[in-house]
């Protein structure tokens, strides 16, 4: 076997020795070897504080959204990536200055409800360096995984720039996680992104099994929401992995990974007896974005009391600095006019109108549009008073800035 020394750090090497020599089961070995072979998603973590967070971002709007989105979601594979590529991502982690690496193109797959079908379309994934800590100085005394663990702070972070980034793409839902090693859920390296009719067949395999399989552009997060163990994950692995084989054969072999535990959340979809690790980010805007409730202001309100608090001071502040961020704006809007005139259909205006104010006049004008009630979109008296307290006074909200 070969190690590629160079893409793995002397920590990460140190650990994948001492999971190799350690091994009692075949299947361990098995994925021991698979994570040397190939890019580990978590040996950054190892040396130097940080790893990279997986932002998955469809563009293509959400099931239920509007009239934009059931004529793309009932066109062709090629129409919806055409409007995937026409607007670029949203700069939302670049804005505020966090170092990334280049984003990658897979497919996304999403699912409304448990009764709804999953939707499968193009996927970019935001790759932002986050900030980790080791909960135990000495990593000879346990193998697992558990002692890496994300700094305070990163996630509900985390979840703010993938919100803002599902909102201006009108998704249901927000996504974005960190596979840490050792758990119940899994990992399978890949060099490229899946394609539409492998996403489909991955779904079809593990999704009955109790896995949701999600592409990073560099492999696959086998993801485990009913808190399996590793020994039950363990006990899998031979037939998941000869079915990852039989699908993908340039993948590698699953790696037991985890999103260090799980927490129960009373929000759409996880409330049939799911959880979201705490190692994933998700914001809900289902009910929202719904085309019952377009136009009143609920979907903008969300939005703005995510970033109303005064620890946001500071990145609210460089997200209206921030052109790239104005201009995926306006791109999008562009994007929208020319596919709905091609389409035949109207788009929402509550969307255009955010996203305009944002372009035009940058992120403050947002907020304090919401909290002047000029976006036509119930009040939110509470968090119309955290914006107020936020940014009144000689630092209130100035579109100037």
């Amino acid at each position: 076997m070969t190690i590629p020394g160079q893409m793995i750090s002397p920590k990460a090497l140190e650990l994948l020795r001492l999971l190799m020599t350690a091994a009692e089961n075949p299947a361990v070995m098995q994925s021991a070897r698979g994570m040397a072979e190939h890019e580990l998603p978590w040996a950054g973590a190892l040396s130097n504080g940080k790893m990279m967070f997986n932002g998955t971002r469809e563009t293509v709007p959400g099931l239920g959204t509007g009239k934009l989105a059931d004529a793309l979601l009932s066109g062709s594979p090629e129409m919806r990536q055409a409007y995937h590529d026409a607007a670029g991502d949203v700069p939302t982690w670049q804005a505020i200055g966090r170092q990334s690496a280049p984003s990658l193109q897979g497919t996304g797959s999403f699912q409304k409800t448990p009764s709804s079908p999953w939707e499968t379309n193009p996927l970019s994934v935001n790759r932002p360096f986050v900030e980790t800590a080791l909960t135990k100085p000495n990593l000879r005394a346990k193998i697992p995984g558990n002692e890496i663990t994300l700094k305070q702070g990163e996630l509900p972070l985390a979840k703010k720039m993938e919100a803002l980034a599902g909102f201006a793409d009108m998704q249901n839902g927000a996504a974005g996680h960190v596979m840490l090693p050792g758990g119940g859920s899994g990992f399978s390296a890949l060099p490229r992104g899946t394609t539409p009719d492998e996403m489909k067949t991955l779904l079809d395999t593990y999704a009955p099994a109790g896995y949701s399989p999600v592409d990073t552009g560099k492999g696959v997060s086998l993801m485990n929401f009913g808190g399996d163990s590793e020994a039950a994950l363990m006990s899998k692995l031979p037939k998941l992995n000869a079915q990852m084989q039989q699908m993908i054969p340039e993948a590698s072999a699953i790696v037991p990974t985890h999103f260090q535990k799980t927490i129960p959340q009373g929000m759409g979809y996880f409330d049939a007896g799911k959880a979201i690790p705490e190692s994933a980010v998700y914001t809900d805007f289902s009910r929202e974005f719904s085309e019952g409730n377009q136009g009143n202001r609920s979907a903008s309100s969300k939005l703005a009391d995510m970033f109303s608090g005064k620890e946001s001071k500071d990145i609210v502040k460089k997200l209206n600095q921030s052109d790239a961020l104005s201009q995926s704006m306006l791109d999008r809007n562009a994007r929208d006019e020319e596919f709905a005139s091609l389409l035949g259909v109207k788009n929402r205006k509550d969307i255009m109108l955010v996203r305009k104010i944002i372009g035009e006049d940058g992120f403050k004008a947002f907020m304090k549009a919401v909290q002047d009630g000029k976006i036509a979109l119930p009040a939110a008296t509470a968090m119309i008073t955290k914006v107020v307290d936020q940014y009144g006074g000689s630092e209130g909200v100035d579109t100037n800035e």
